[in-house]
Order: C-alpha cells, then structure tokens, then sequence
C-alpha cells in the first residue's frame, strides 16, 4: 500500500470510503461479518500513511464482500454422486488463494455530502 501511495503526504480531510473484499467463501457458507472486515484495511491505511487518520473515513457506501468461490476458474467439478456435475463450494485452497483481498476506493467528501446530512440532523425532512 505505502509503494502504491509513492510517498505523498497523507489525506487529512473526510472521504469516502468503497472496500471491496474478496473472500474465500462461497454464498452456501456463512461470510464473515462486513463490519469487522472494515477495520484491517482502515488500519492498514494509515499505518501506510495514505491517511492522516483513520477516523477520516466517513462513509463505507457501496462496500461490499465479495464470495470468490462462487466464480472462481479453480472450483472443481464434482466428478460424481448425486452432485455430479455441480462446482465443489470451494477448491480447498482457502488460506492460499491467489484471488481473495481488498480493493479499496476512496473519495473526497464535498459540500454536496455533508450539506444534506446536517439538514436531516437539524429536524428538516430528509427523503430517504
């Protein structure tokens, strides 16, 4: 992370931030809750120095996991039984899997996205 931000100095205004989470899970498994996947990545930038602080991020909006092994290239047919023919939930690889990790977006804050939230909070309606 710190060789993708090329050193230039920390953001240290609000943003927004997008984590998208590739995980080695499949959709028939339990996924891990999103709000604990957020604090790693969140950590991660600003000990990277990408962020000033990570109470910078103000918004997780269109943040999502991502089960991988739903289509994953590397997910096995079952070769025979009764689901022959069917992809395995997984390919058994989970702690090696070359595709799971974060992408992470992130974006300044402007007027435009503060300025309707502080009218809701002021009693005026705010249309949802």
């Amino acid at each position: 992370m710190m060789e993708q931000w090329g050193g230039k100095p920390p953001i240290d205004s609000m943003v927004k931030a997008t984590f998208l989470i590739f995980g080695t899970w499949s959709t028939n498994e339990v996924m891990p809750d999103l709000s604990n996947l957020y604090q790693a990545p969140e950590d991660a930038l600003q000990a990277a120095g990408v962020l000033a602080d990570d109470r910078l991020i103000d918004s997780h909006d269109g943040s999502r996991r991502v089960p991988m092994c739903d289509v994953c290239p590397d997910v096995p047919i079952i070769q025979r039984g009764p689901r022959k023919g069917a992809r395995r939930d997984t390919c058994g690889k989970k702690k090696t899997c070359p595709y799971m990790g974060y992408r992470i977006i992130l974006k300044a804050m402007s007027r435009d996205d503060i300025e309707p939230l502080a009218k809701g909070r002021c009693g005026q309606a705010v249309t949802l």
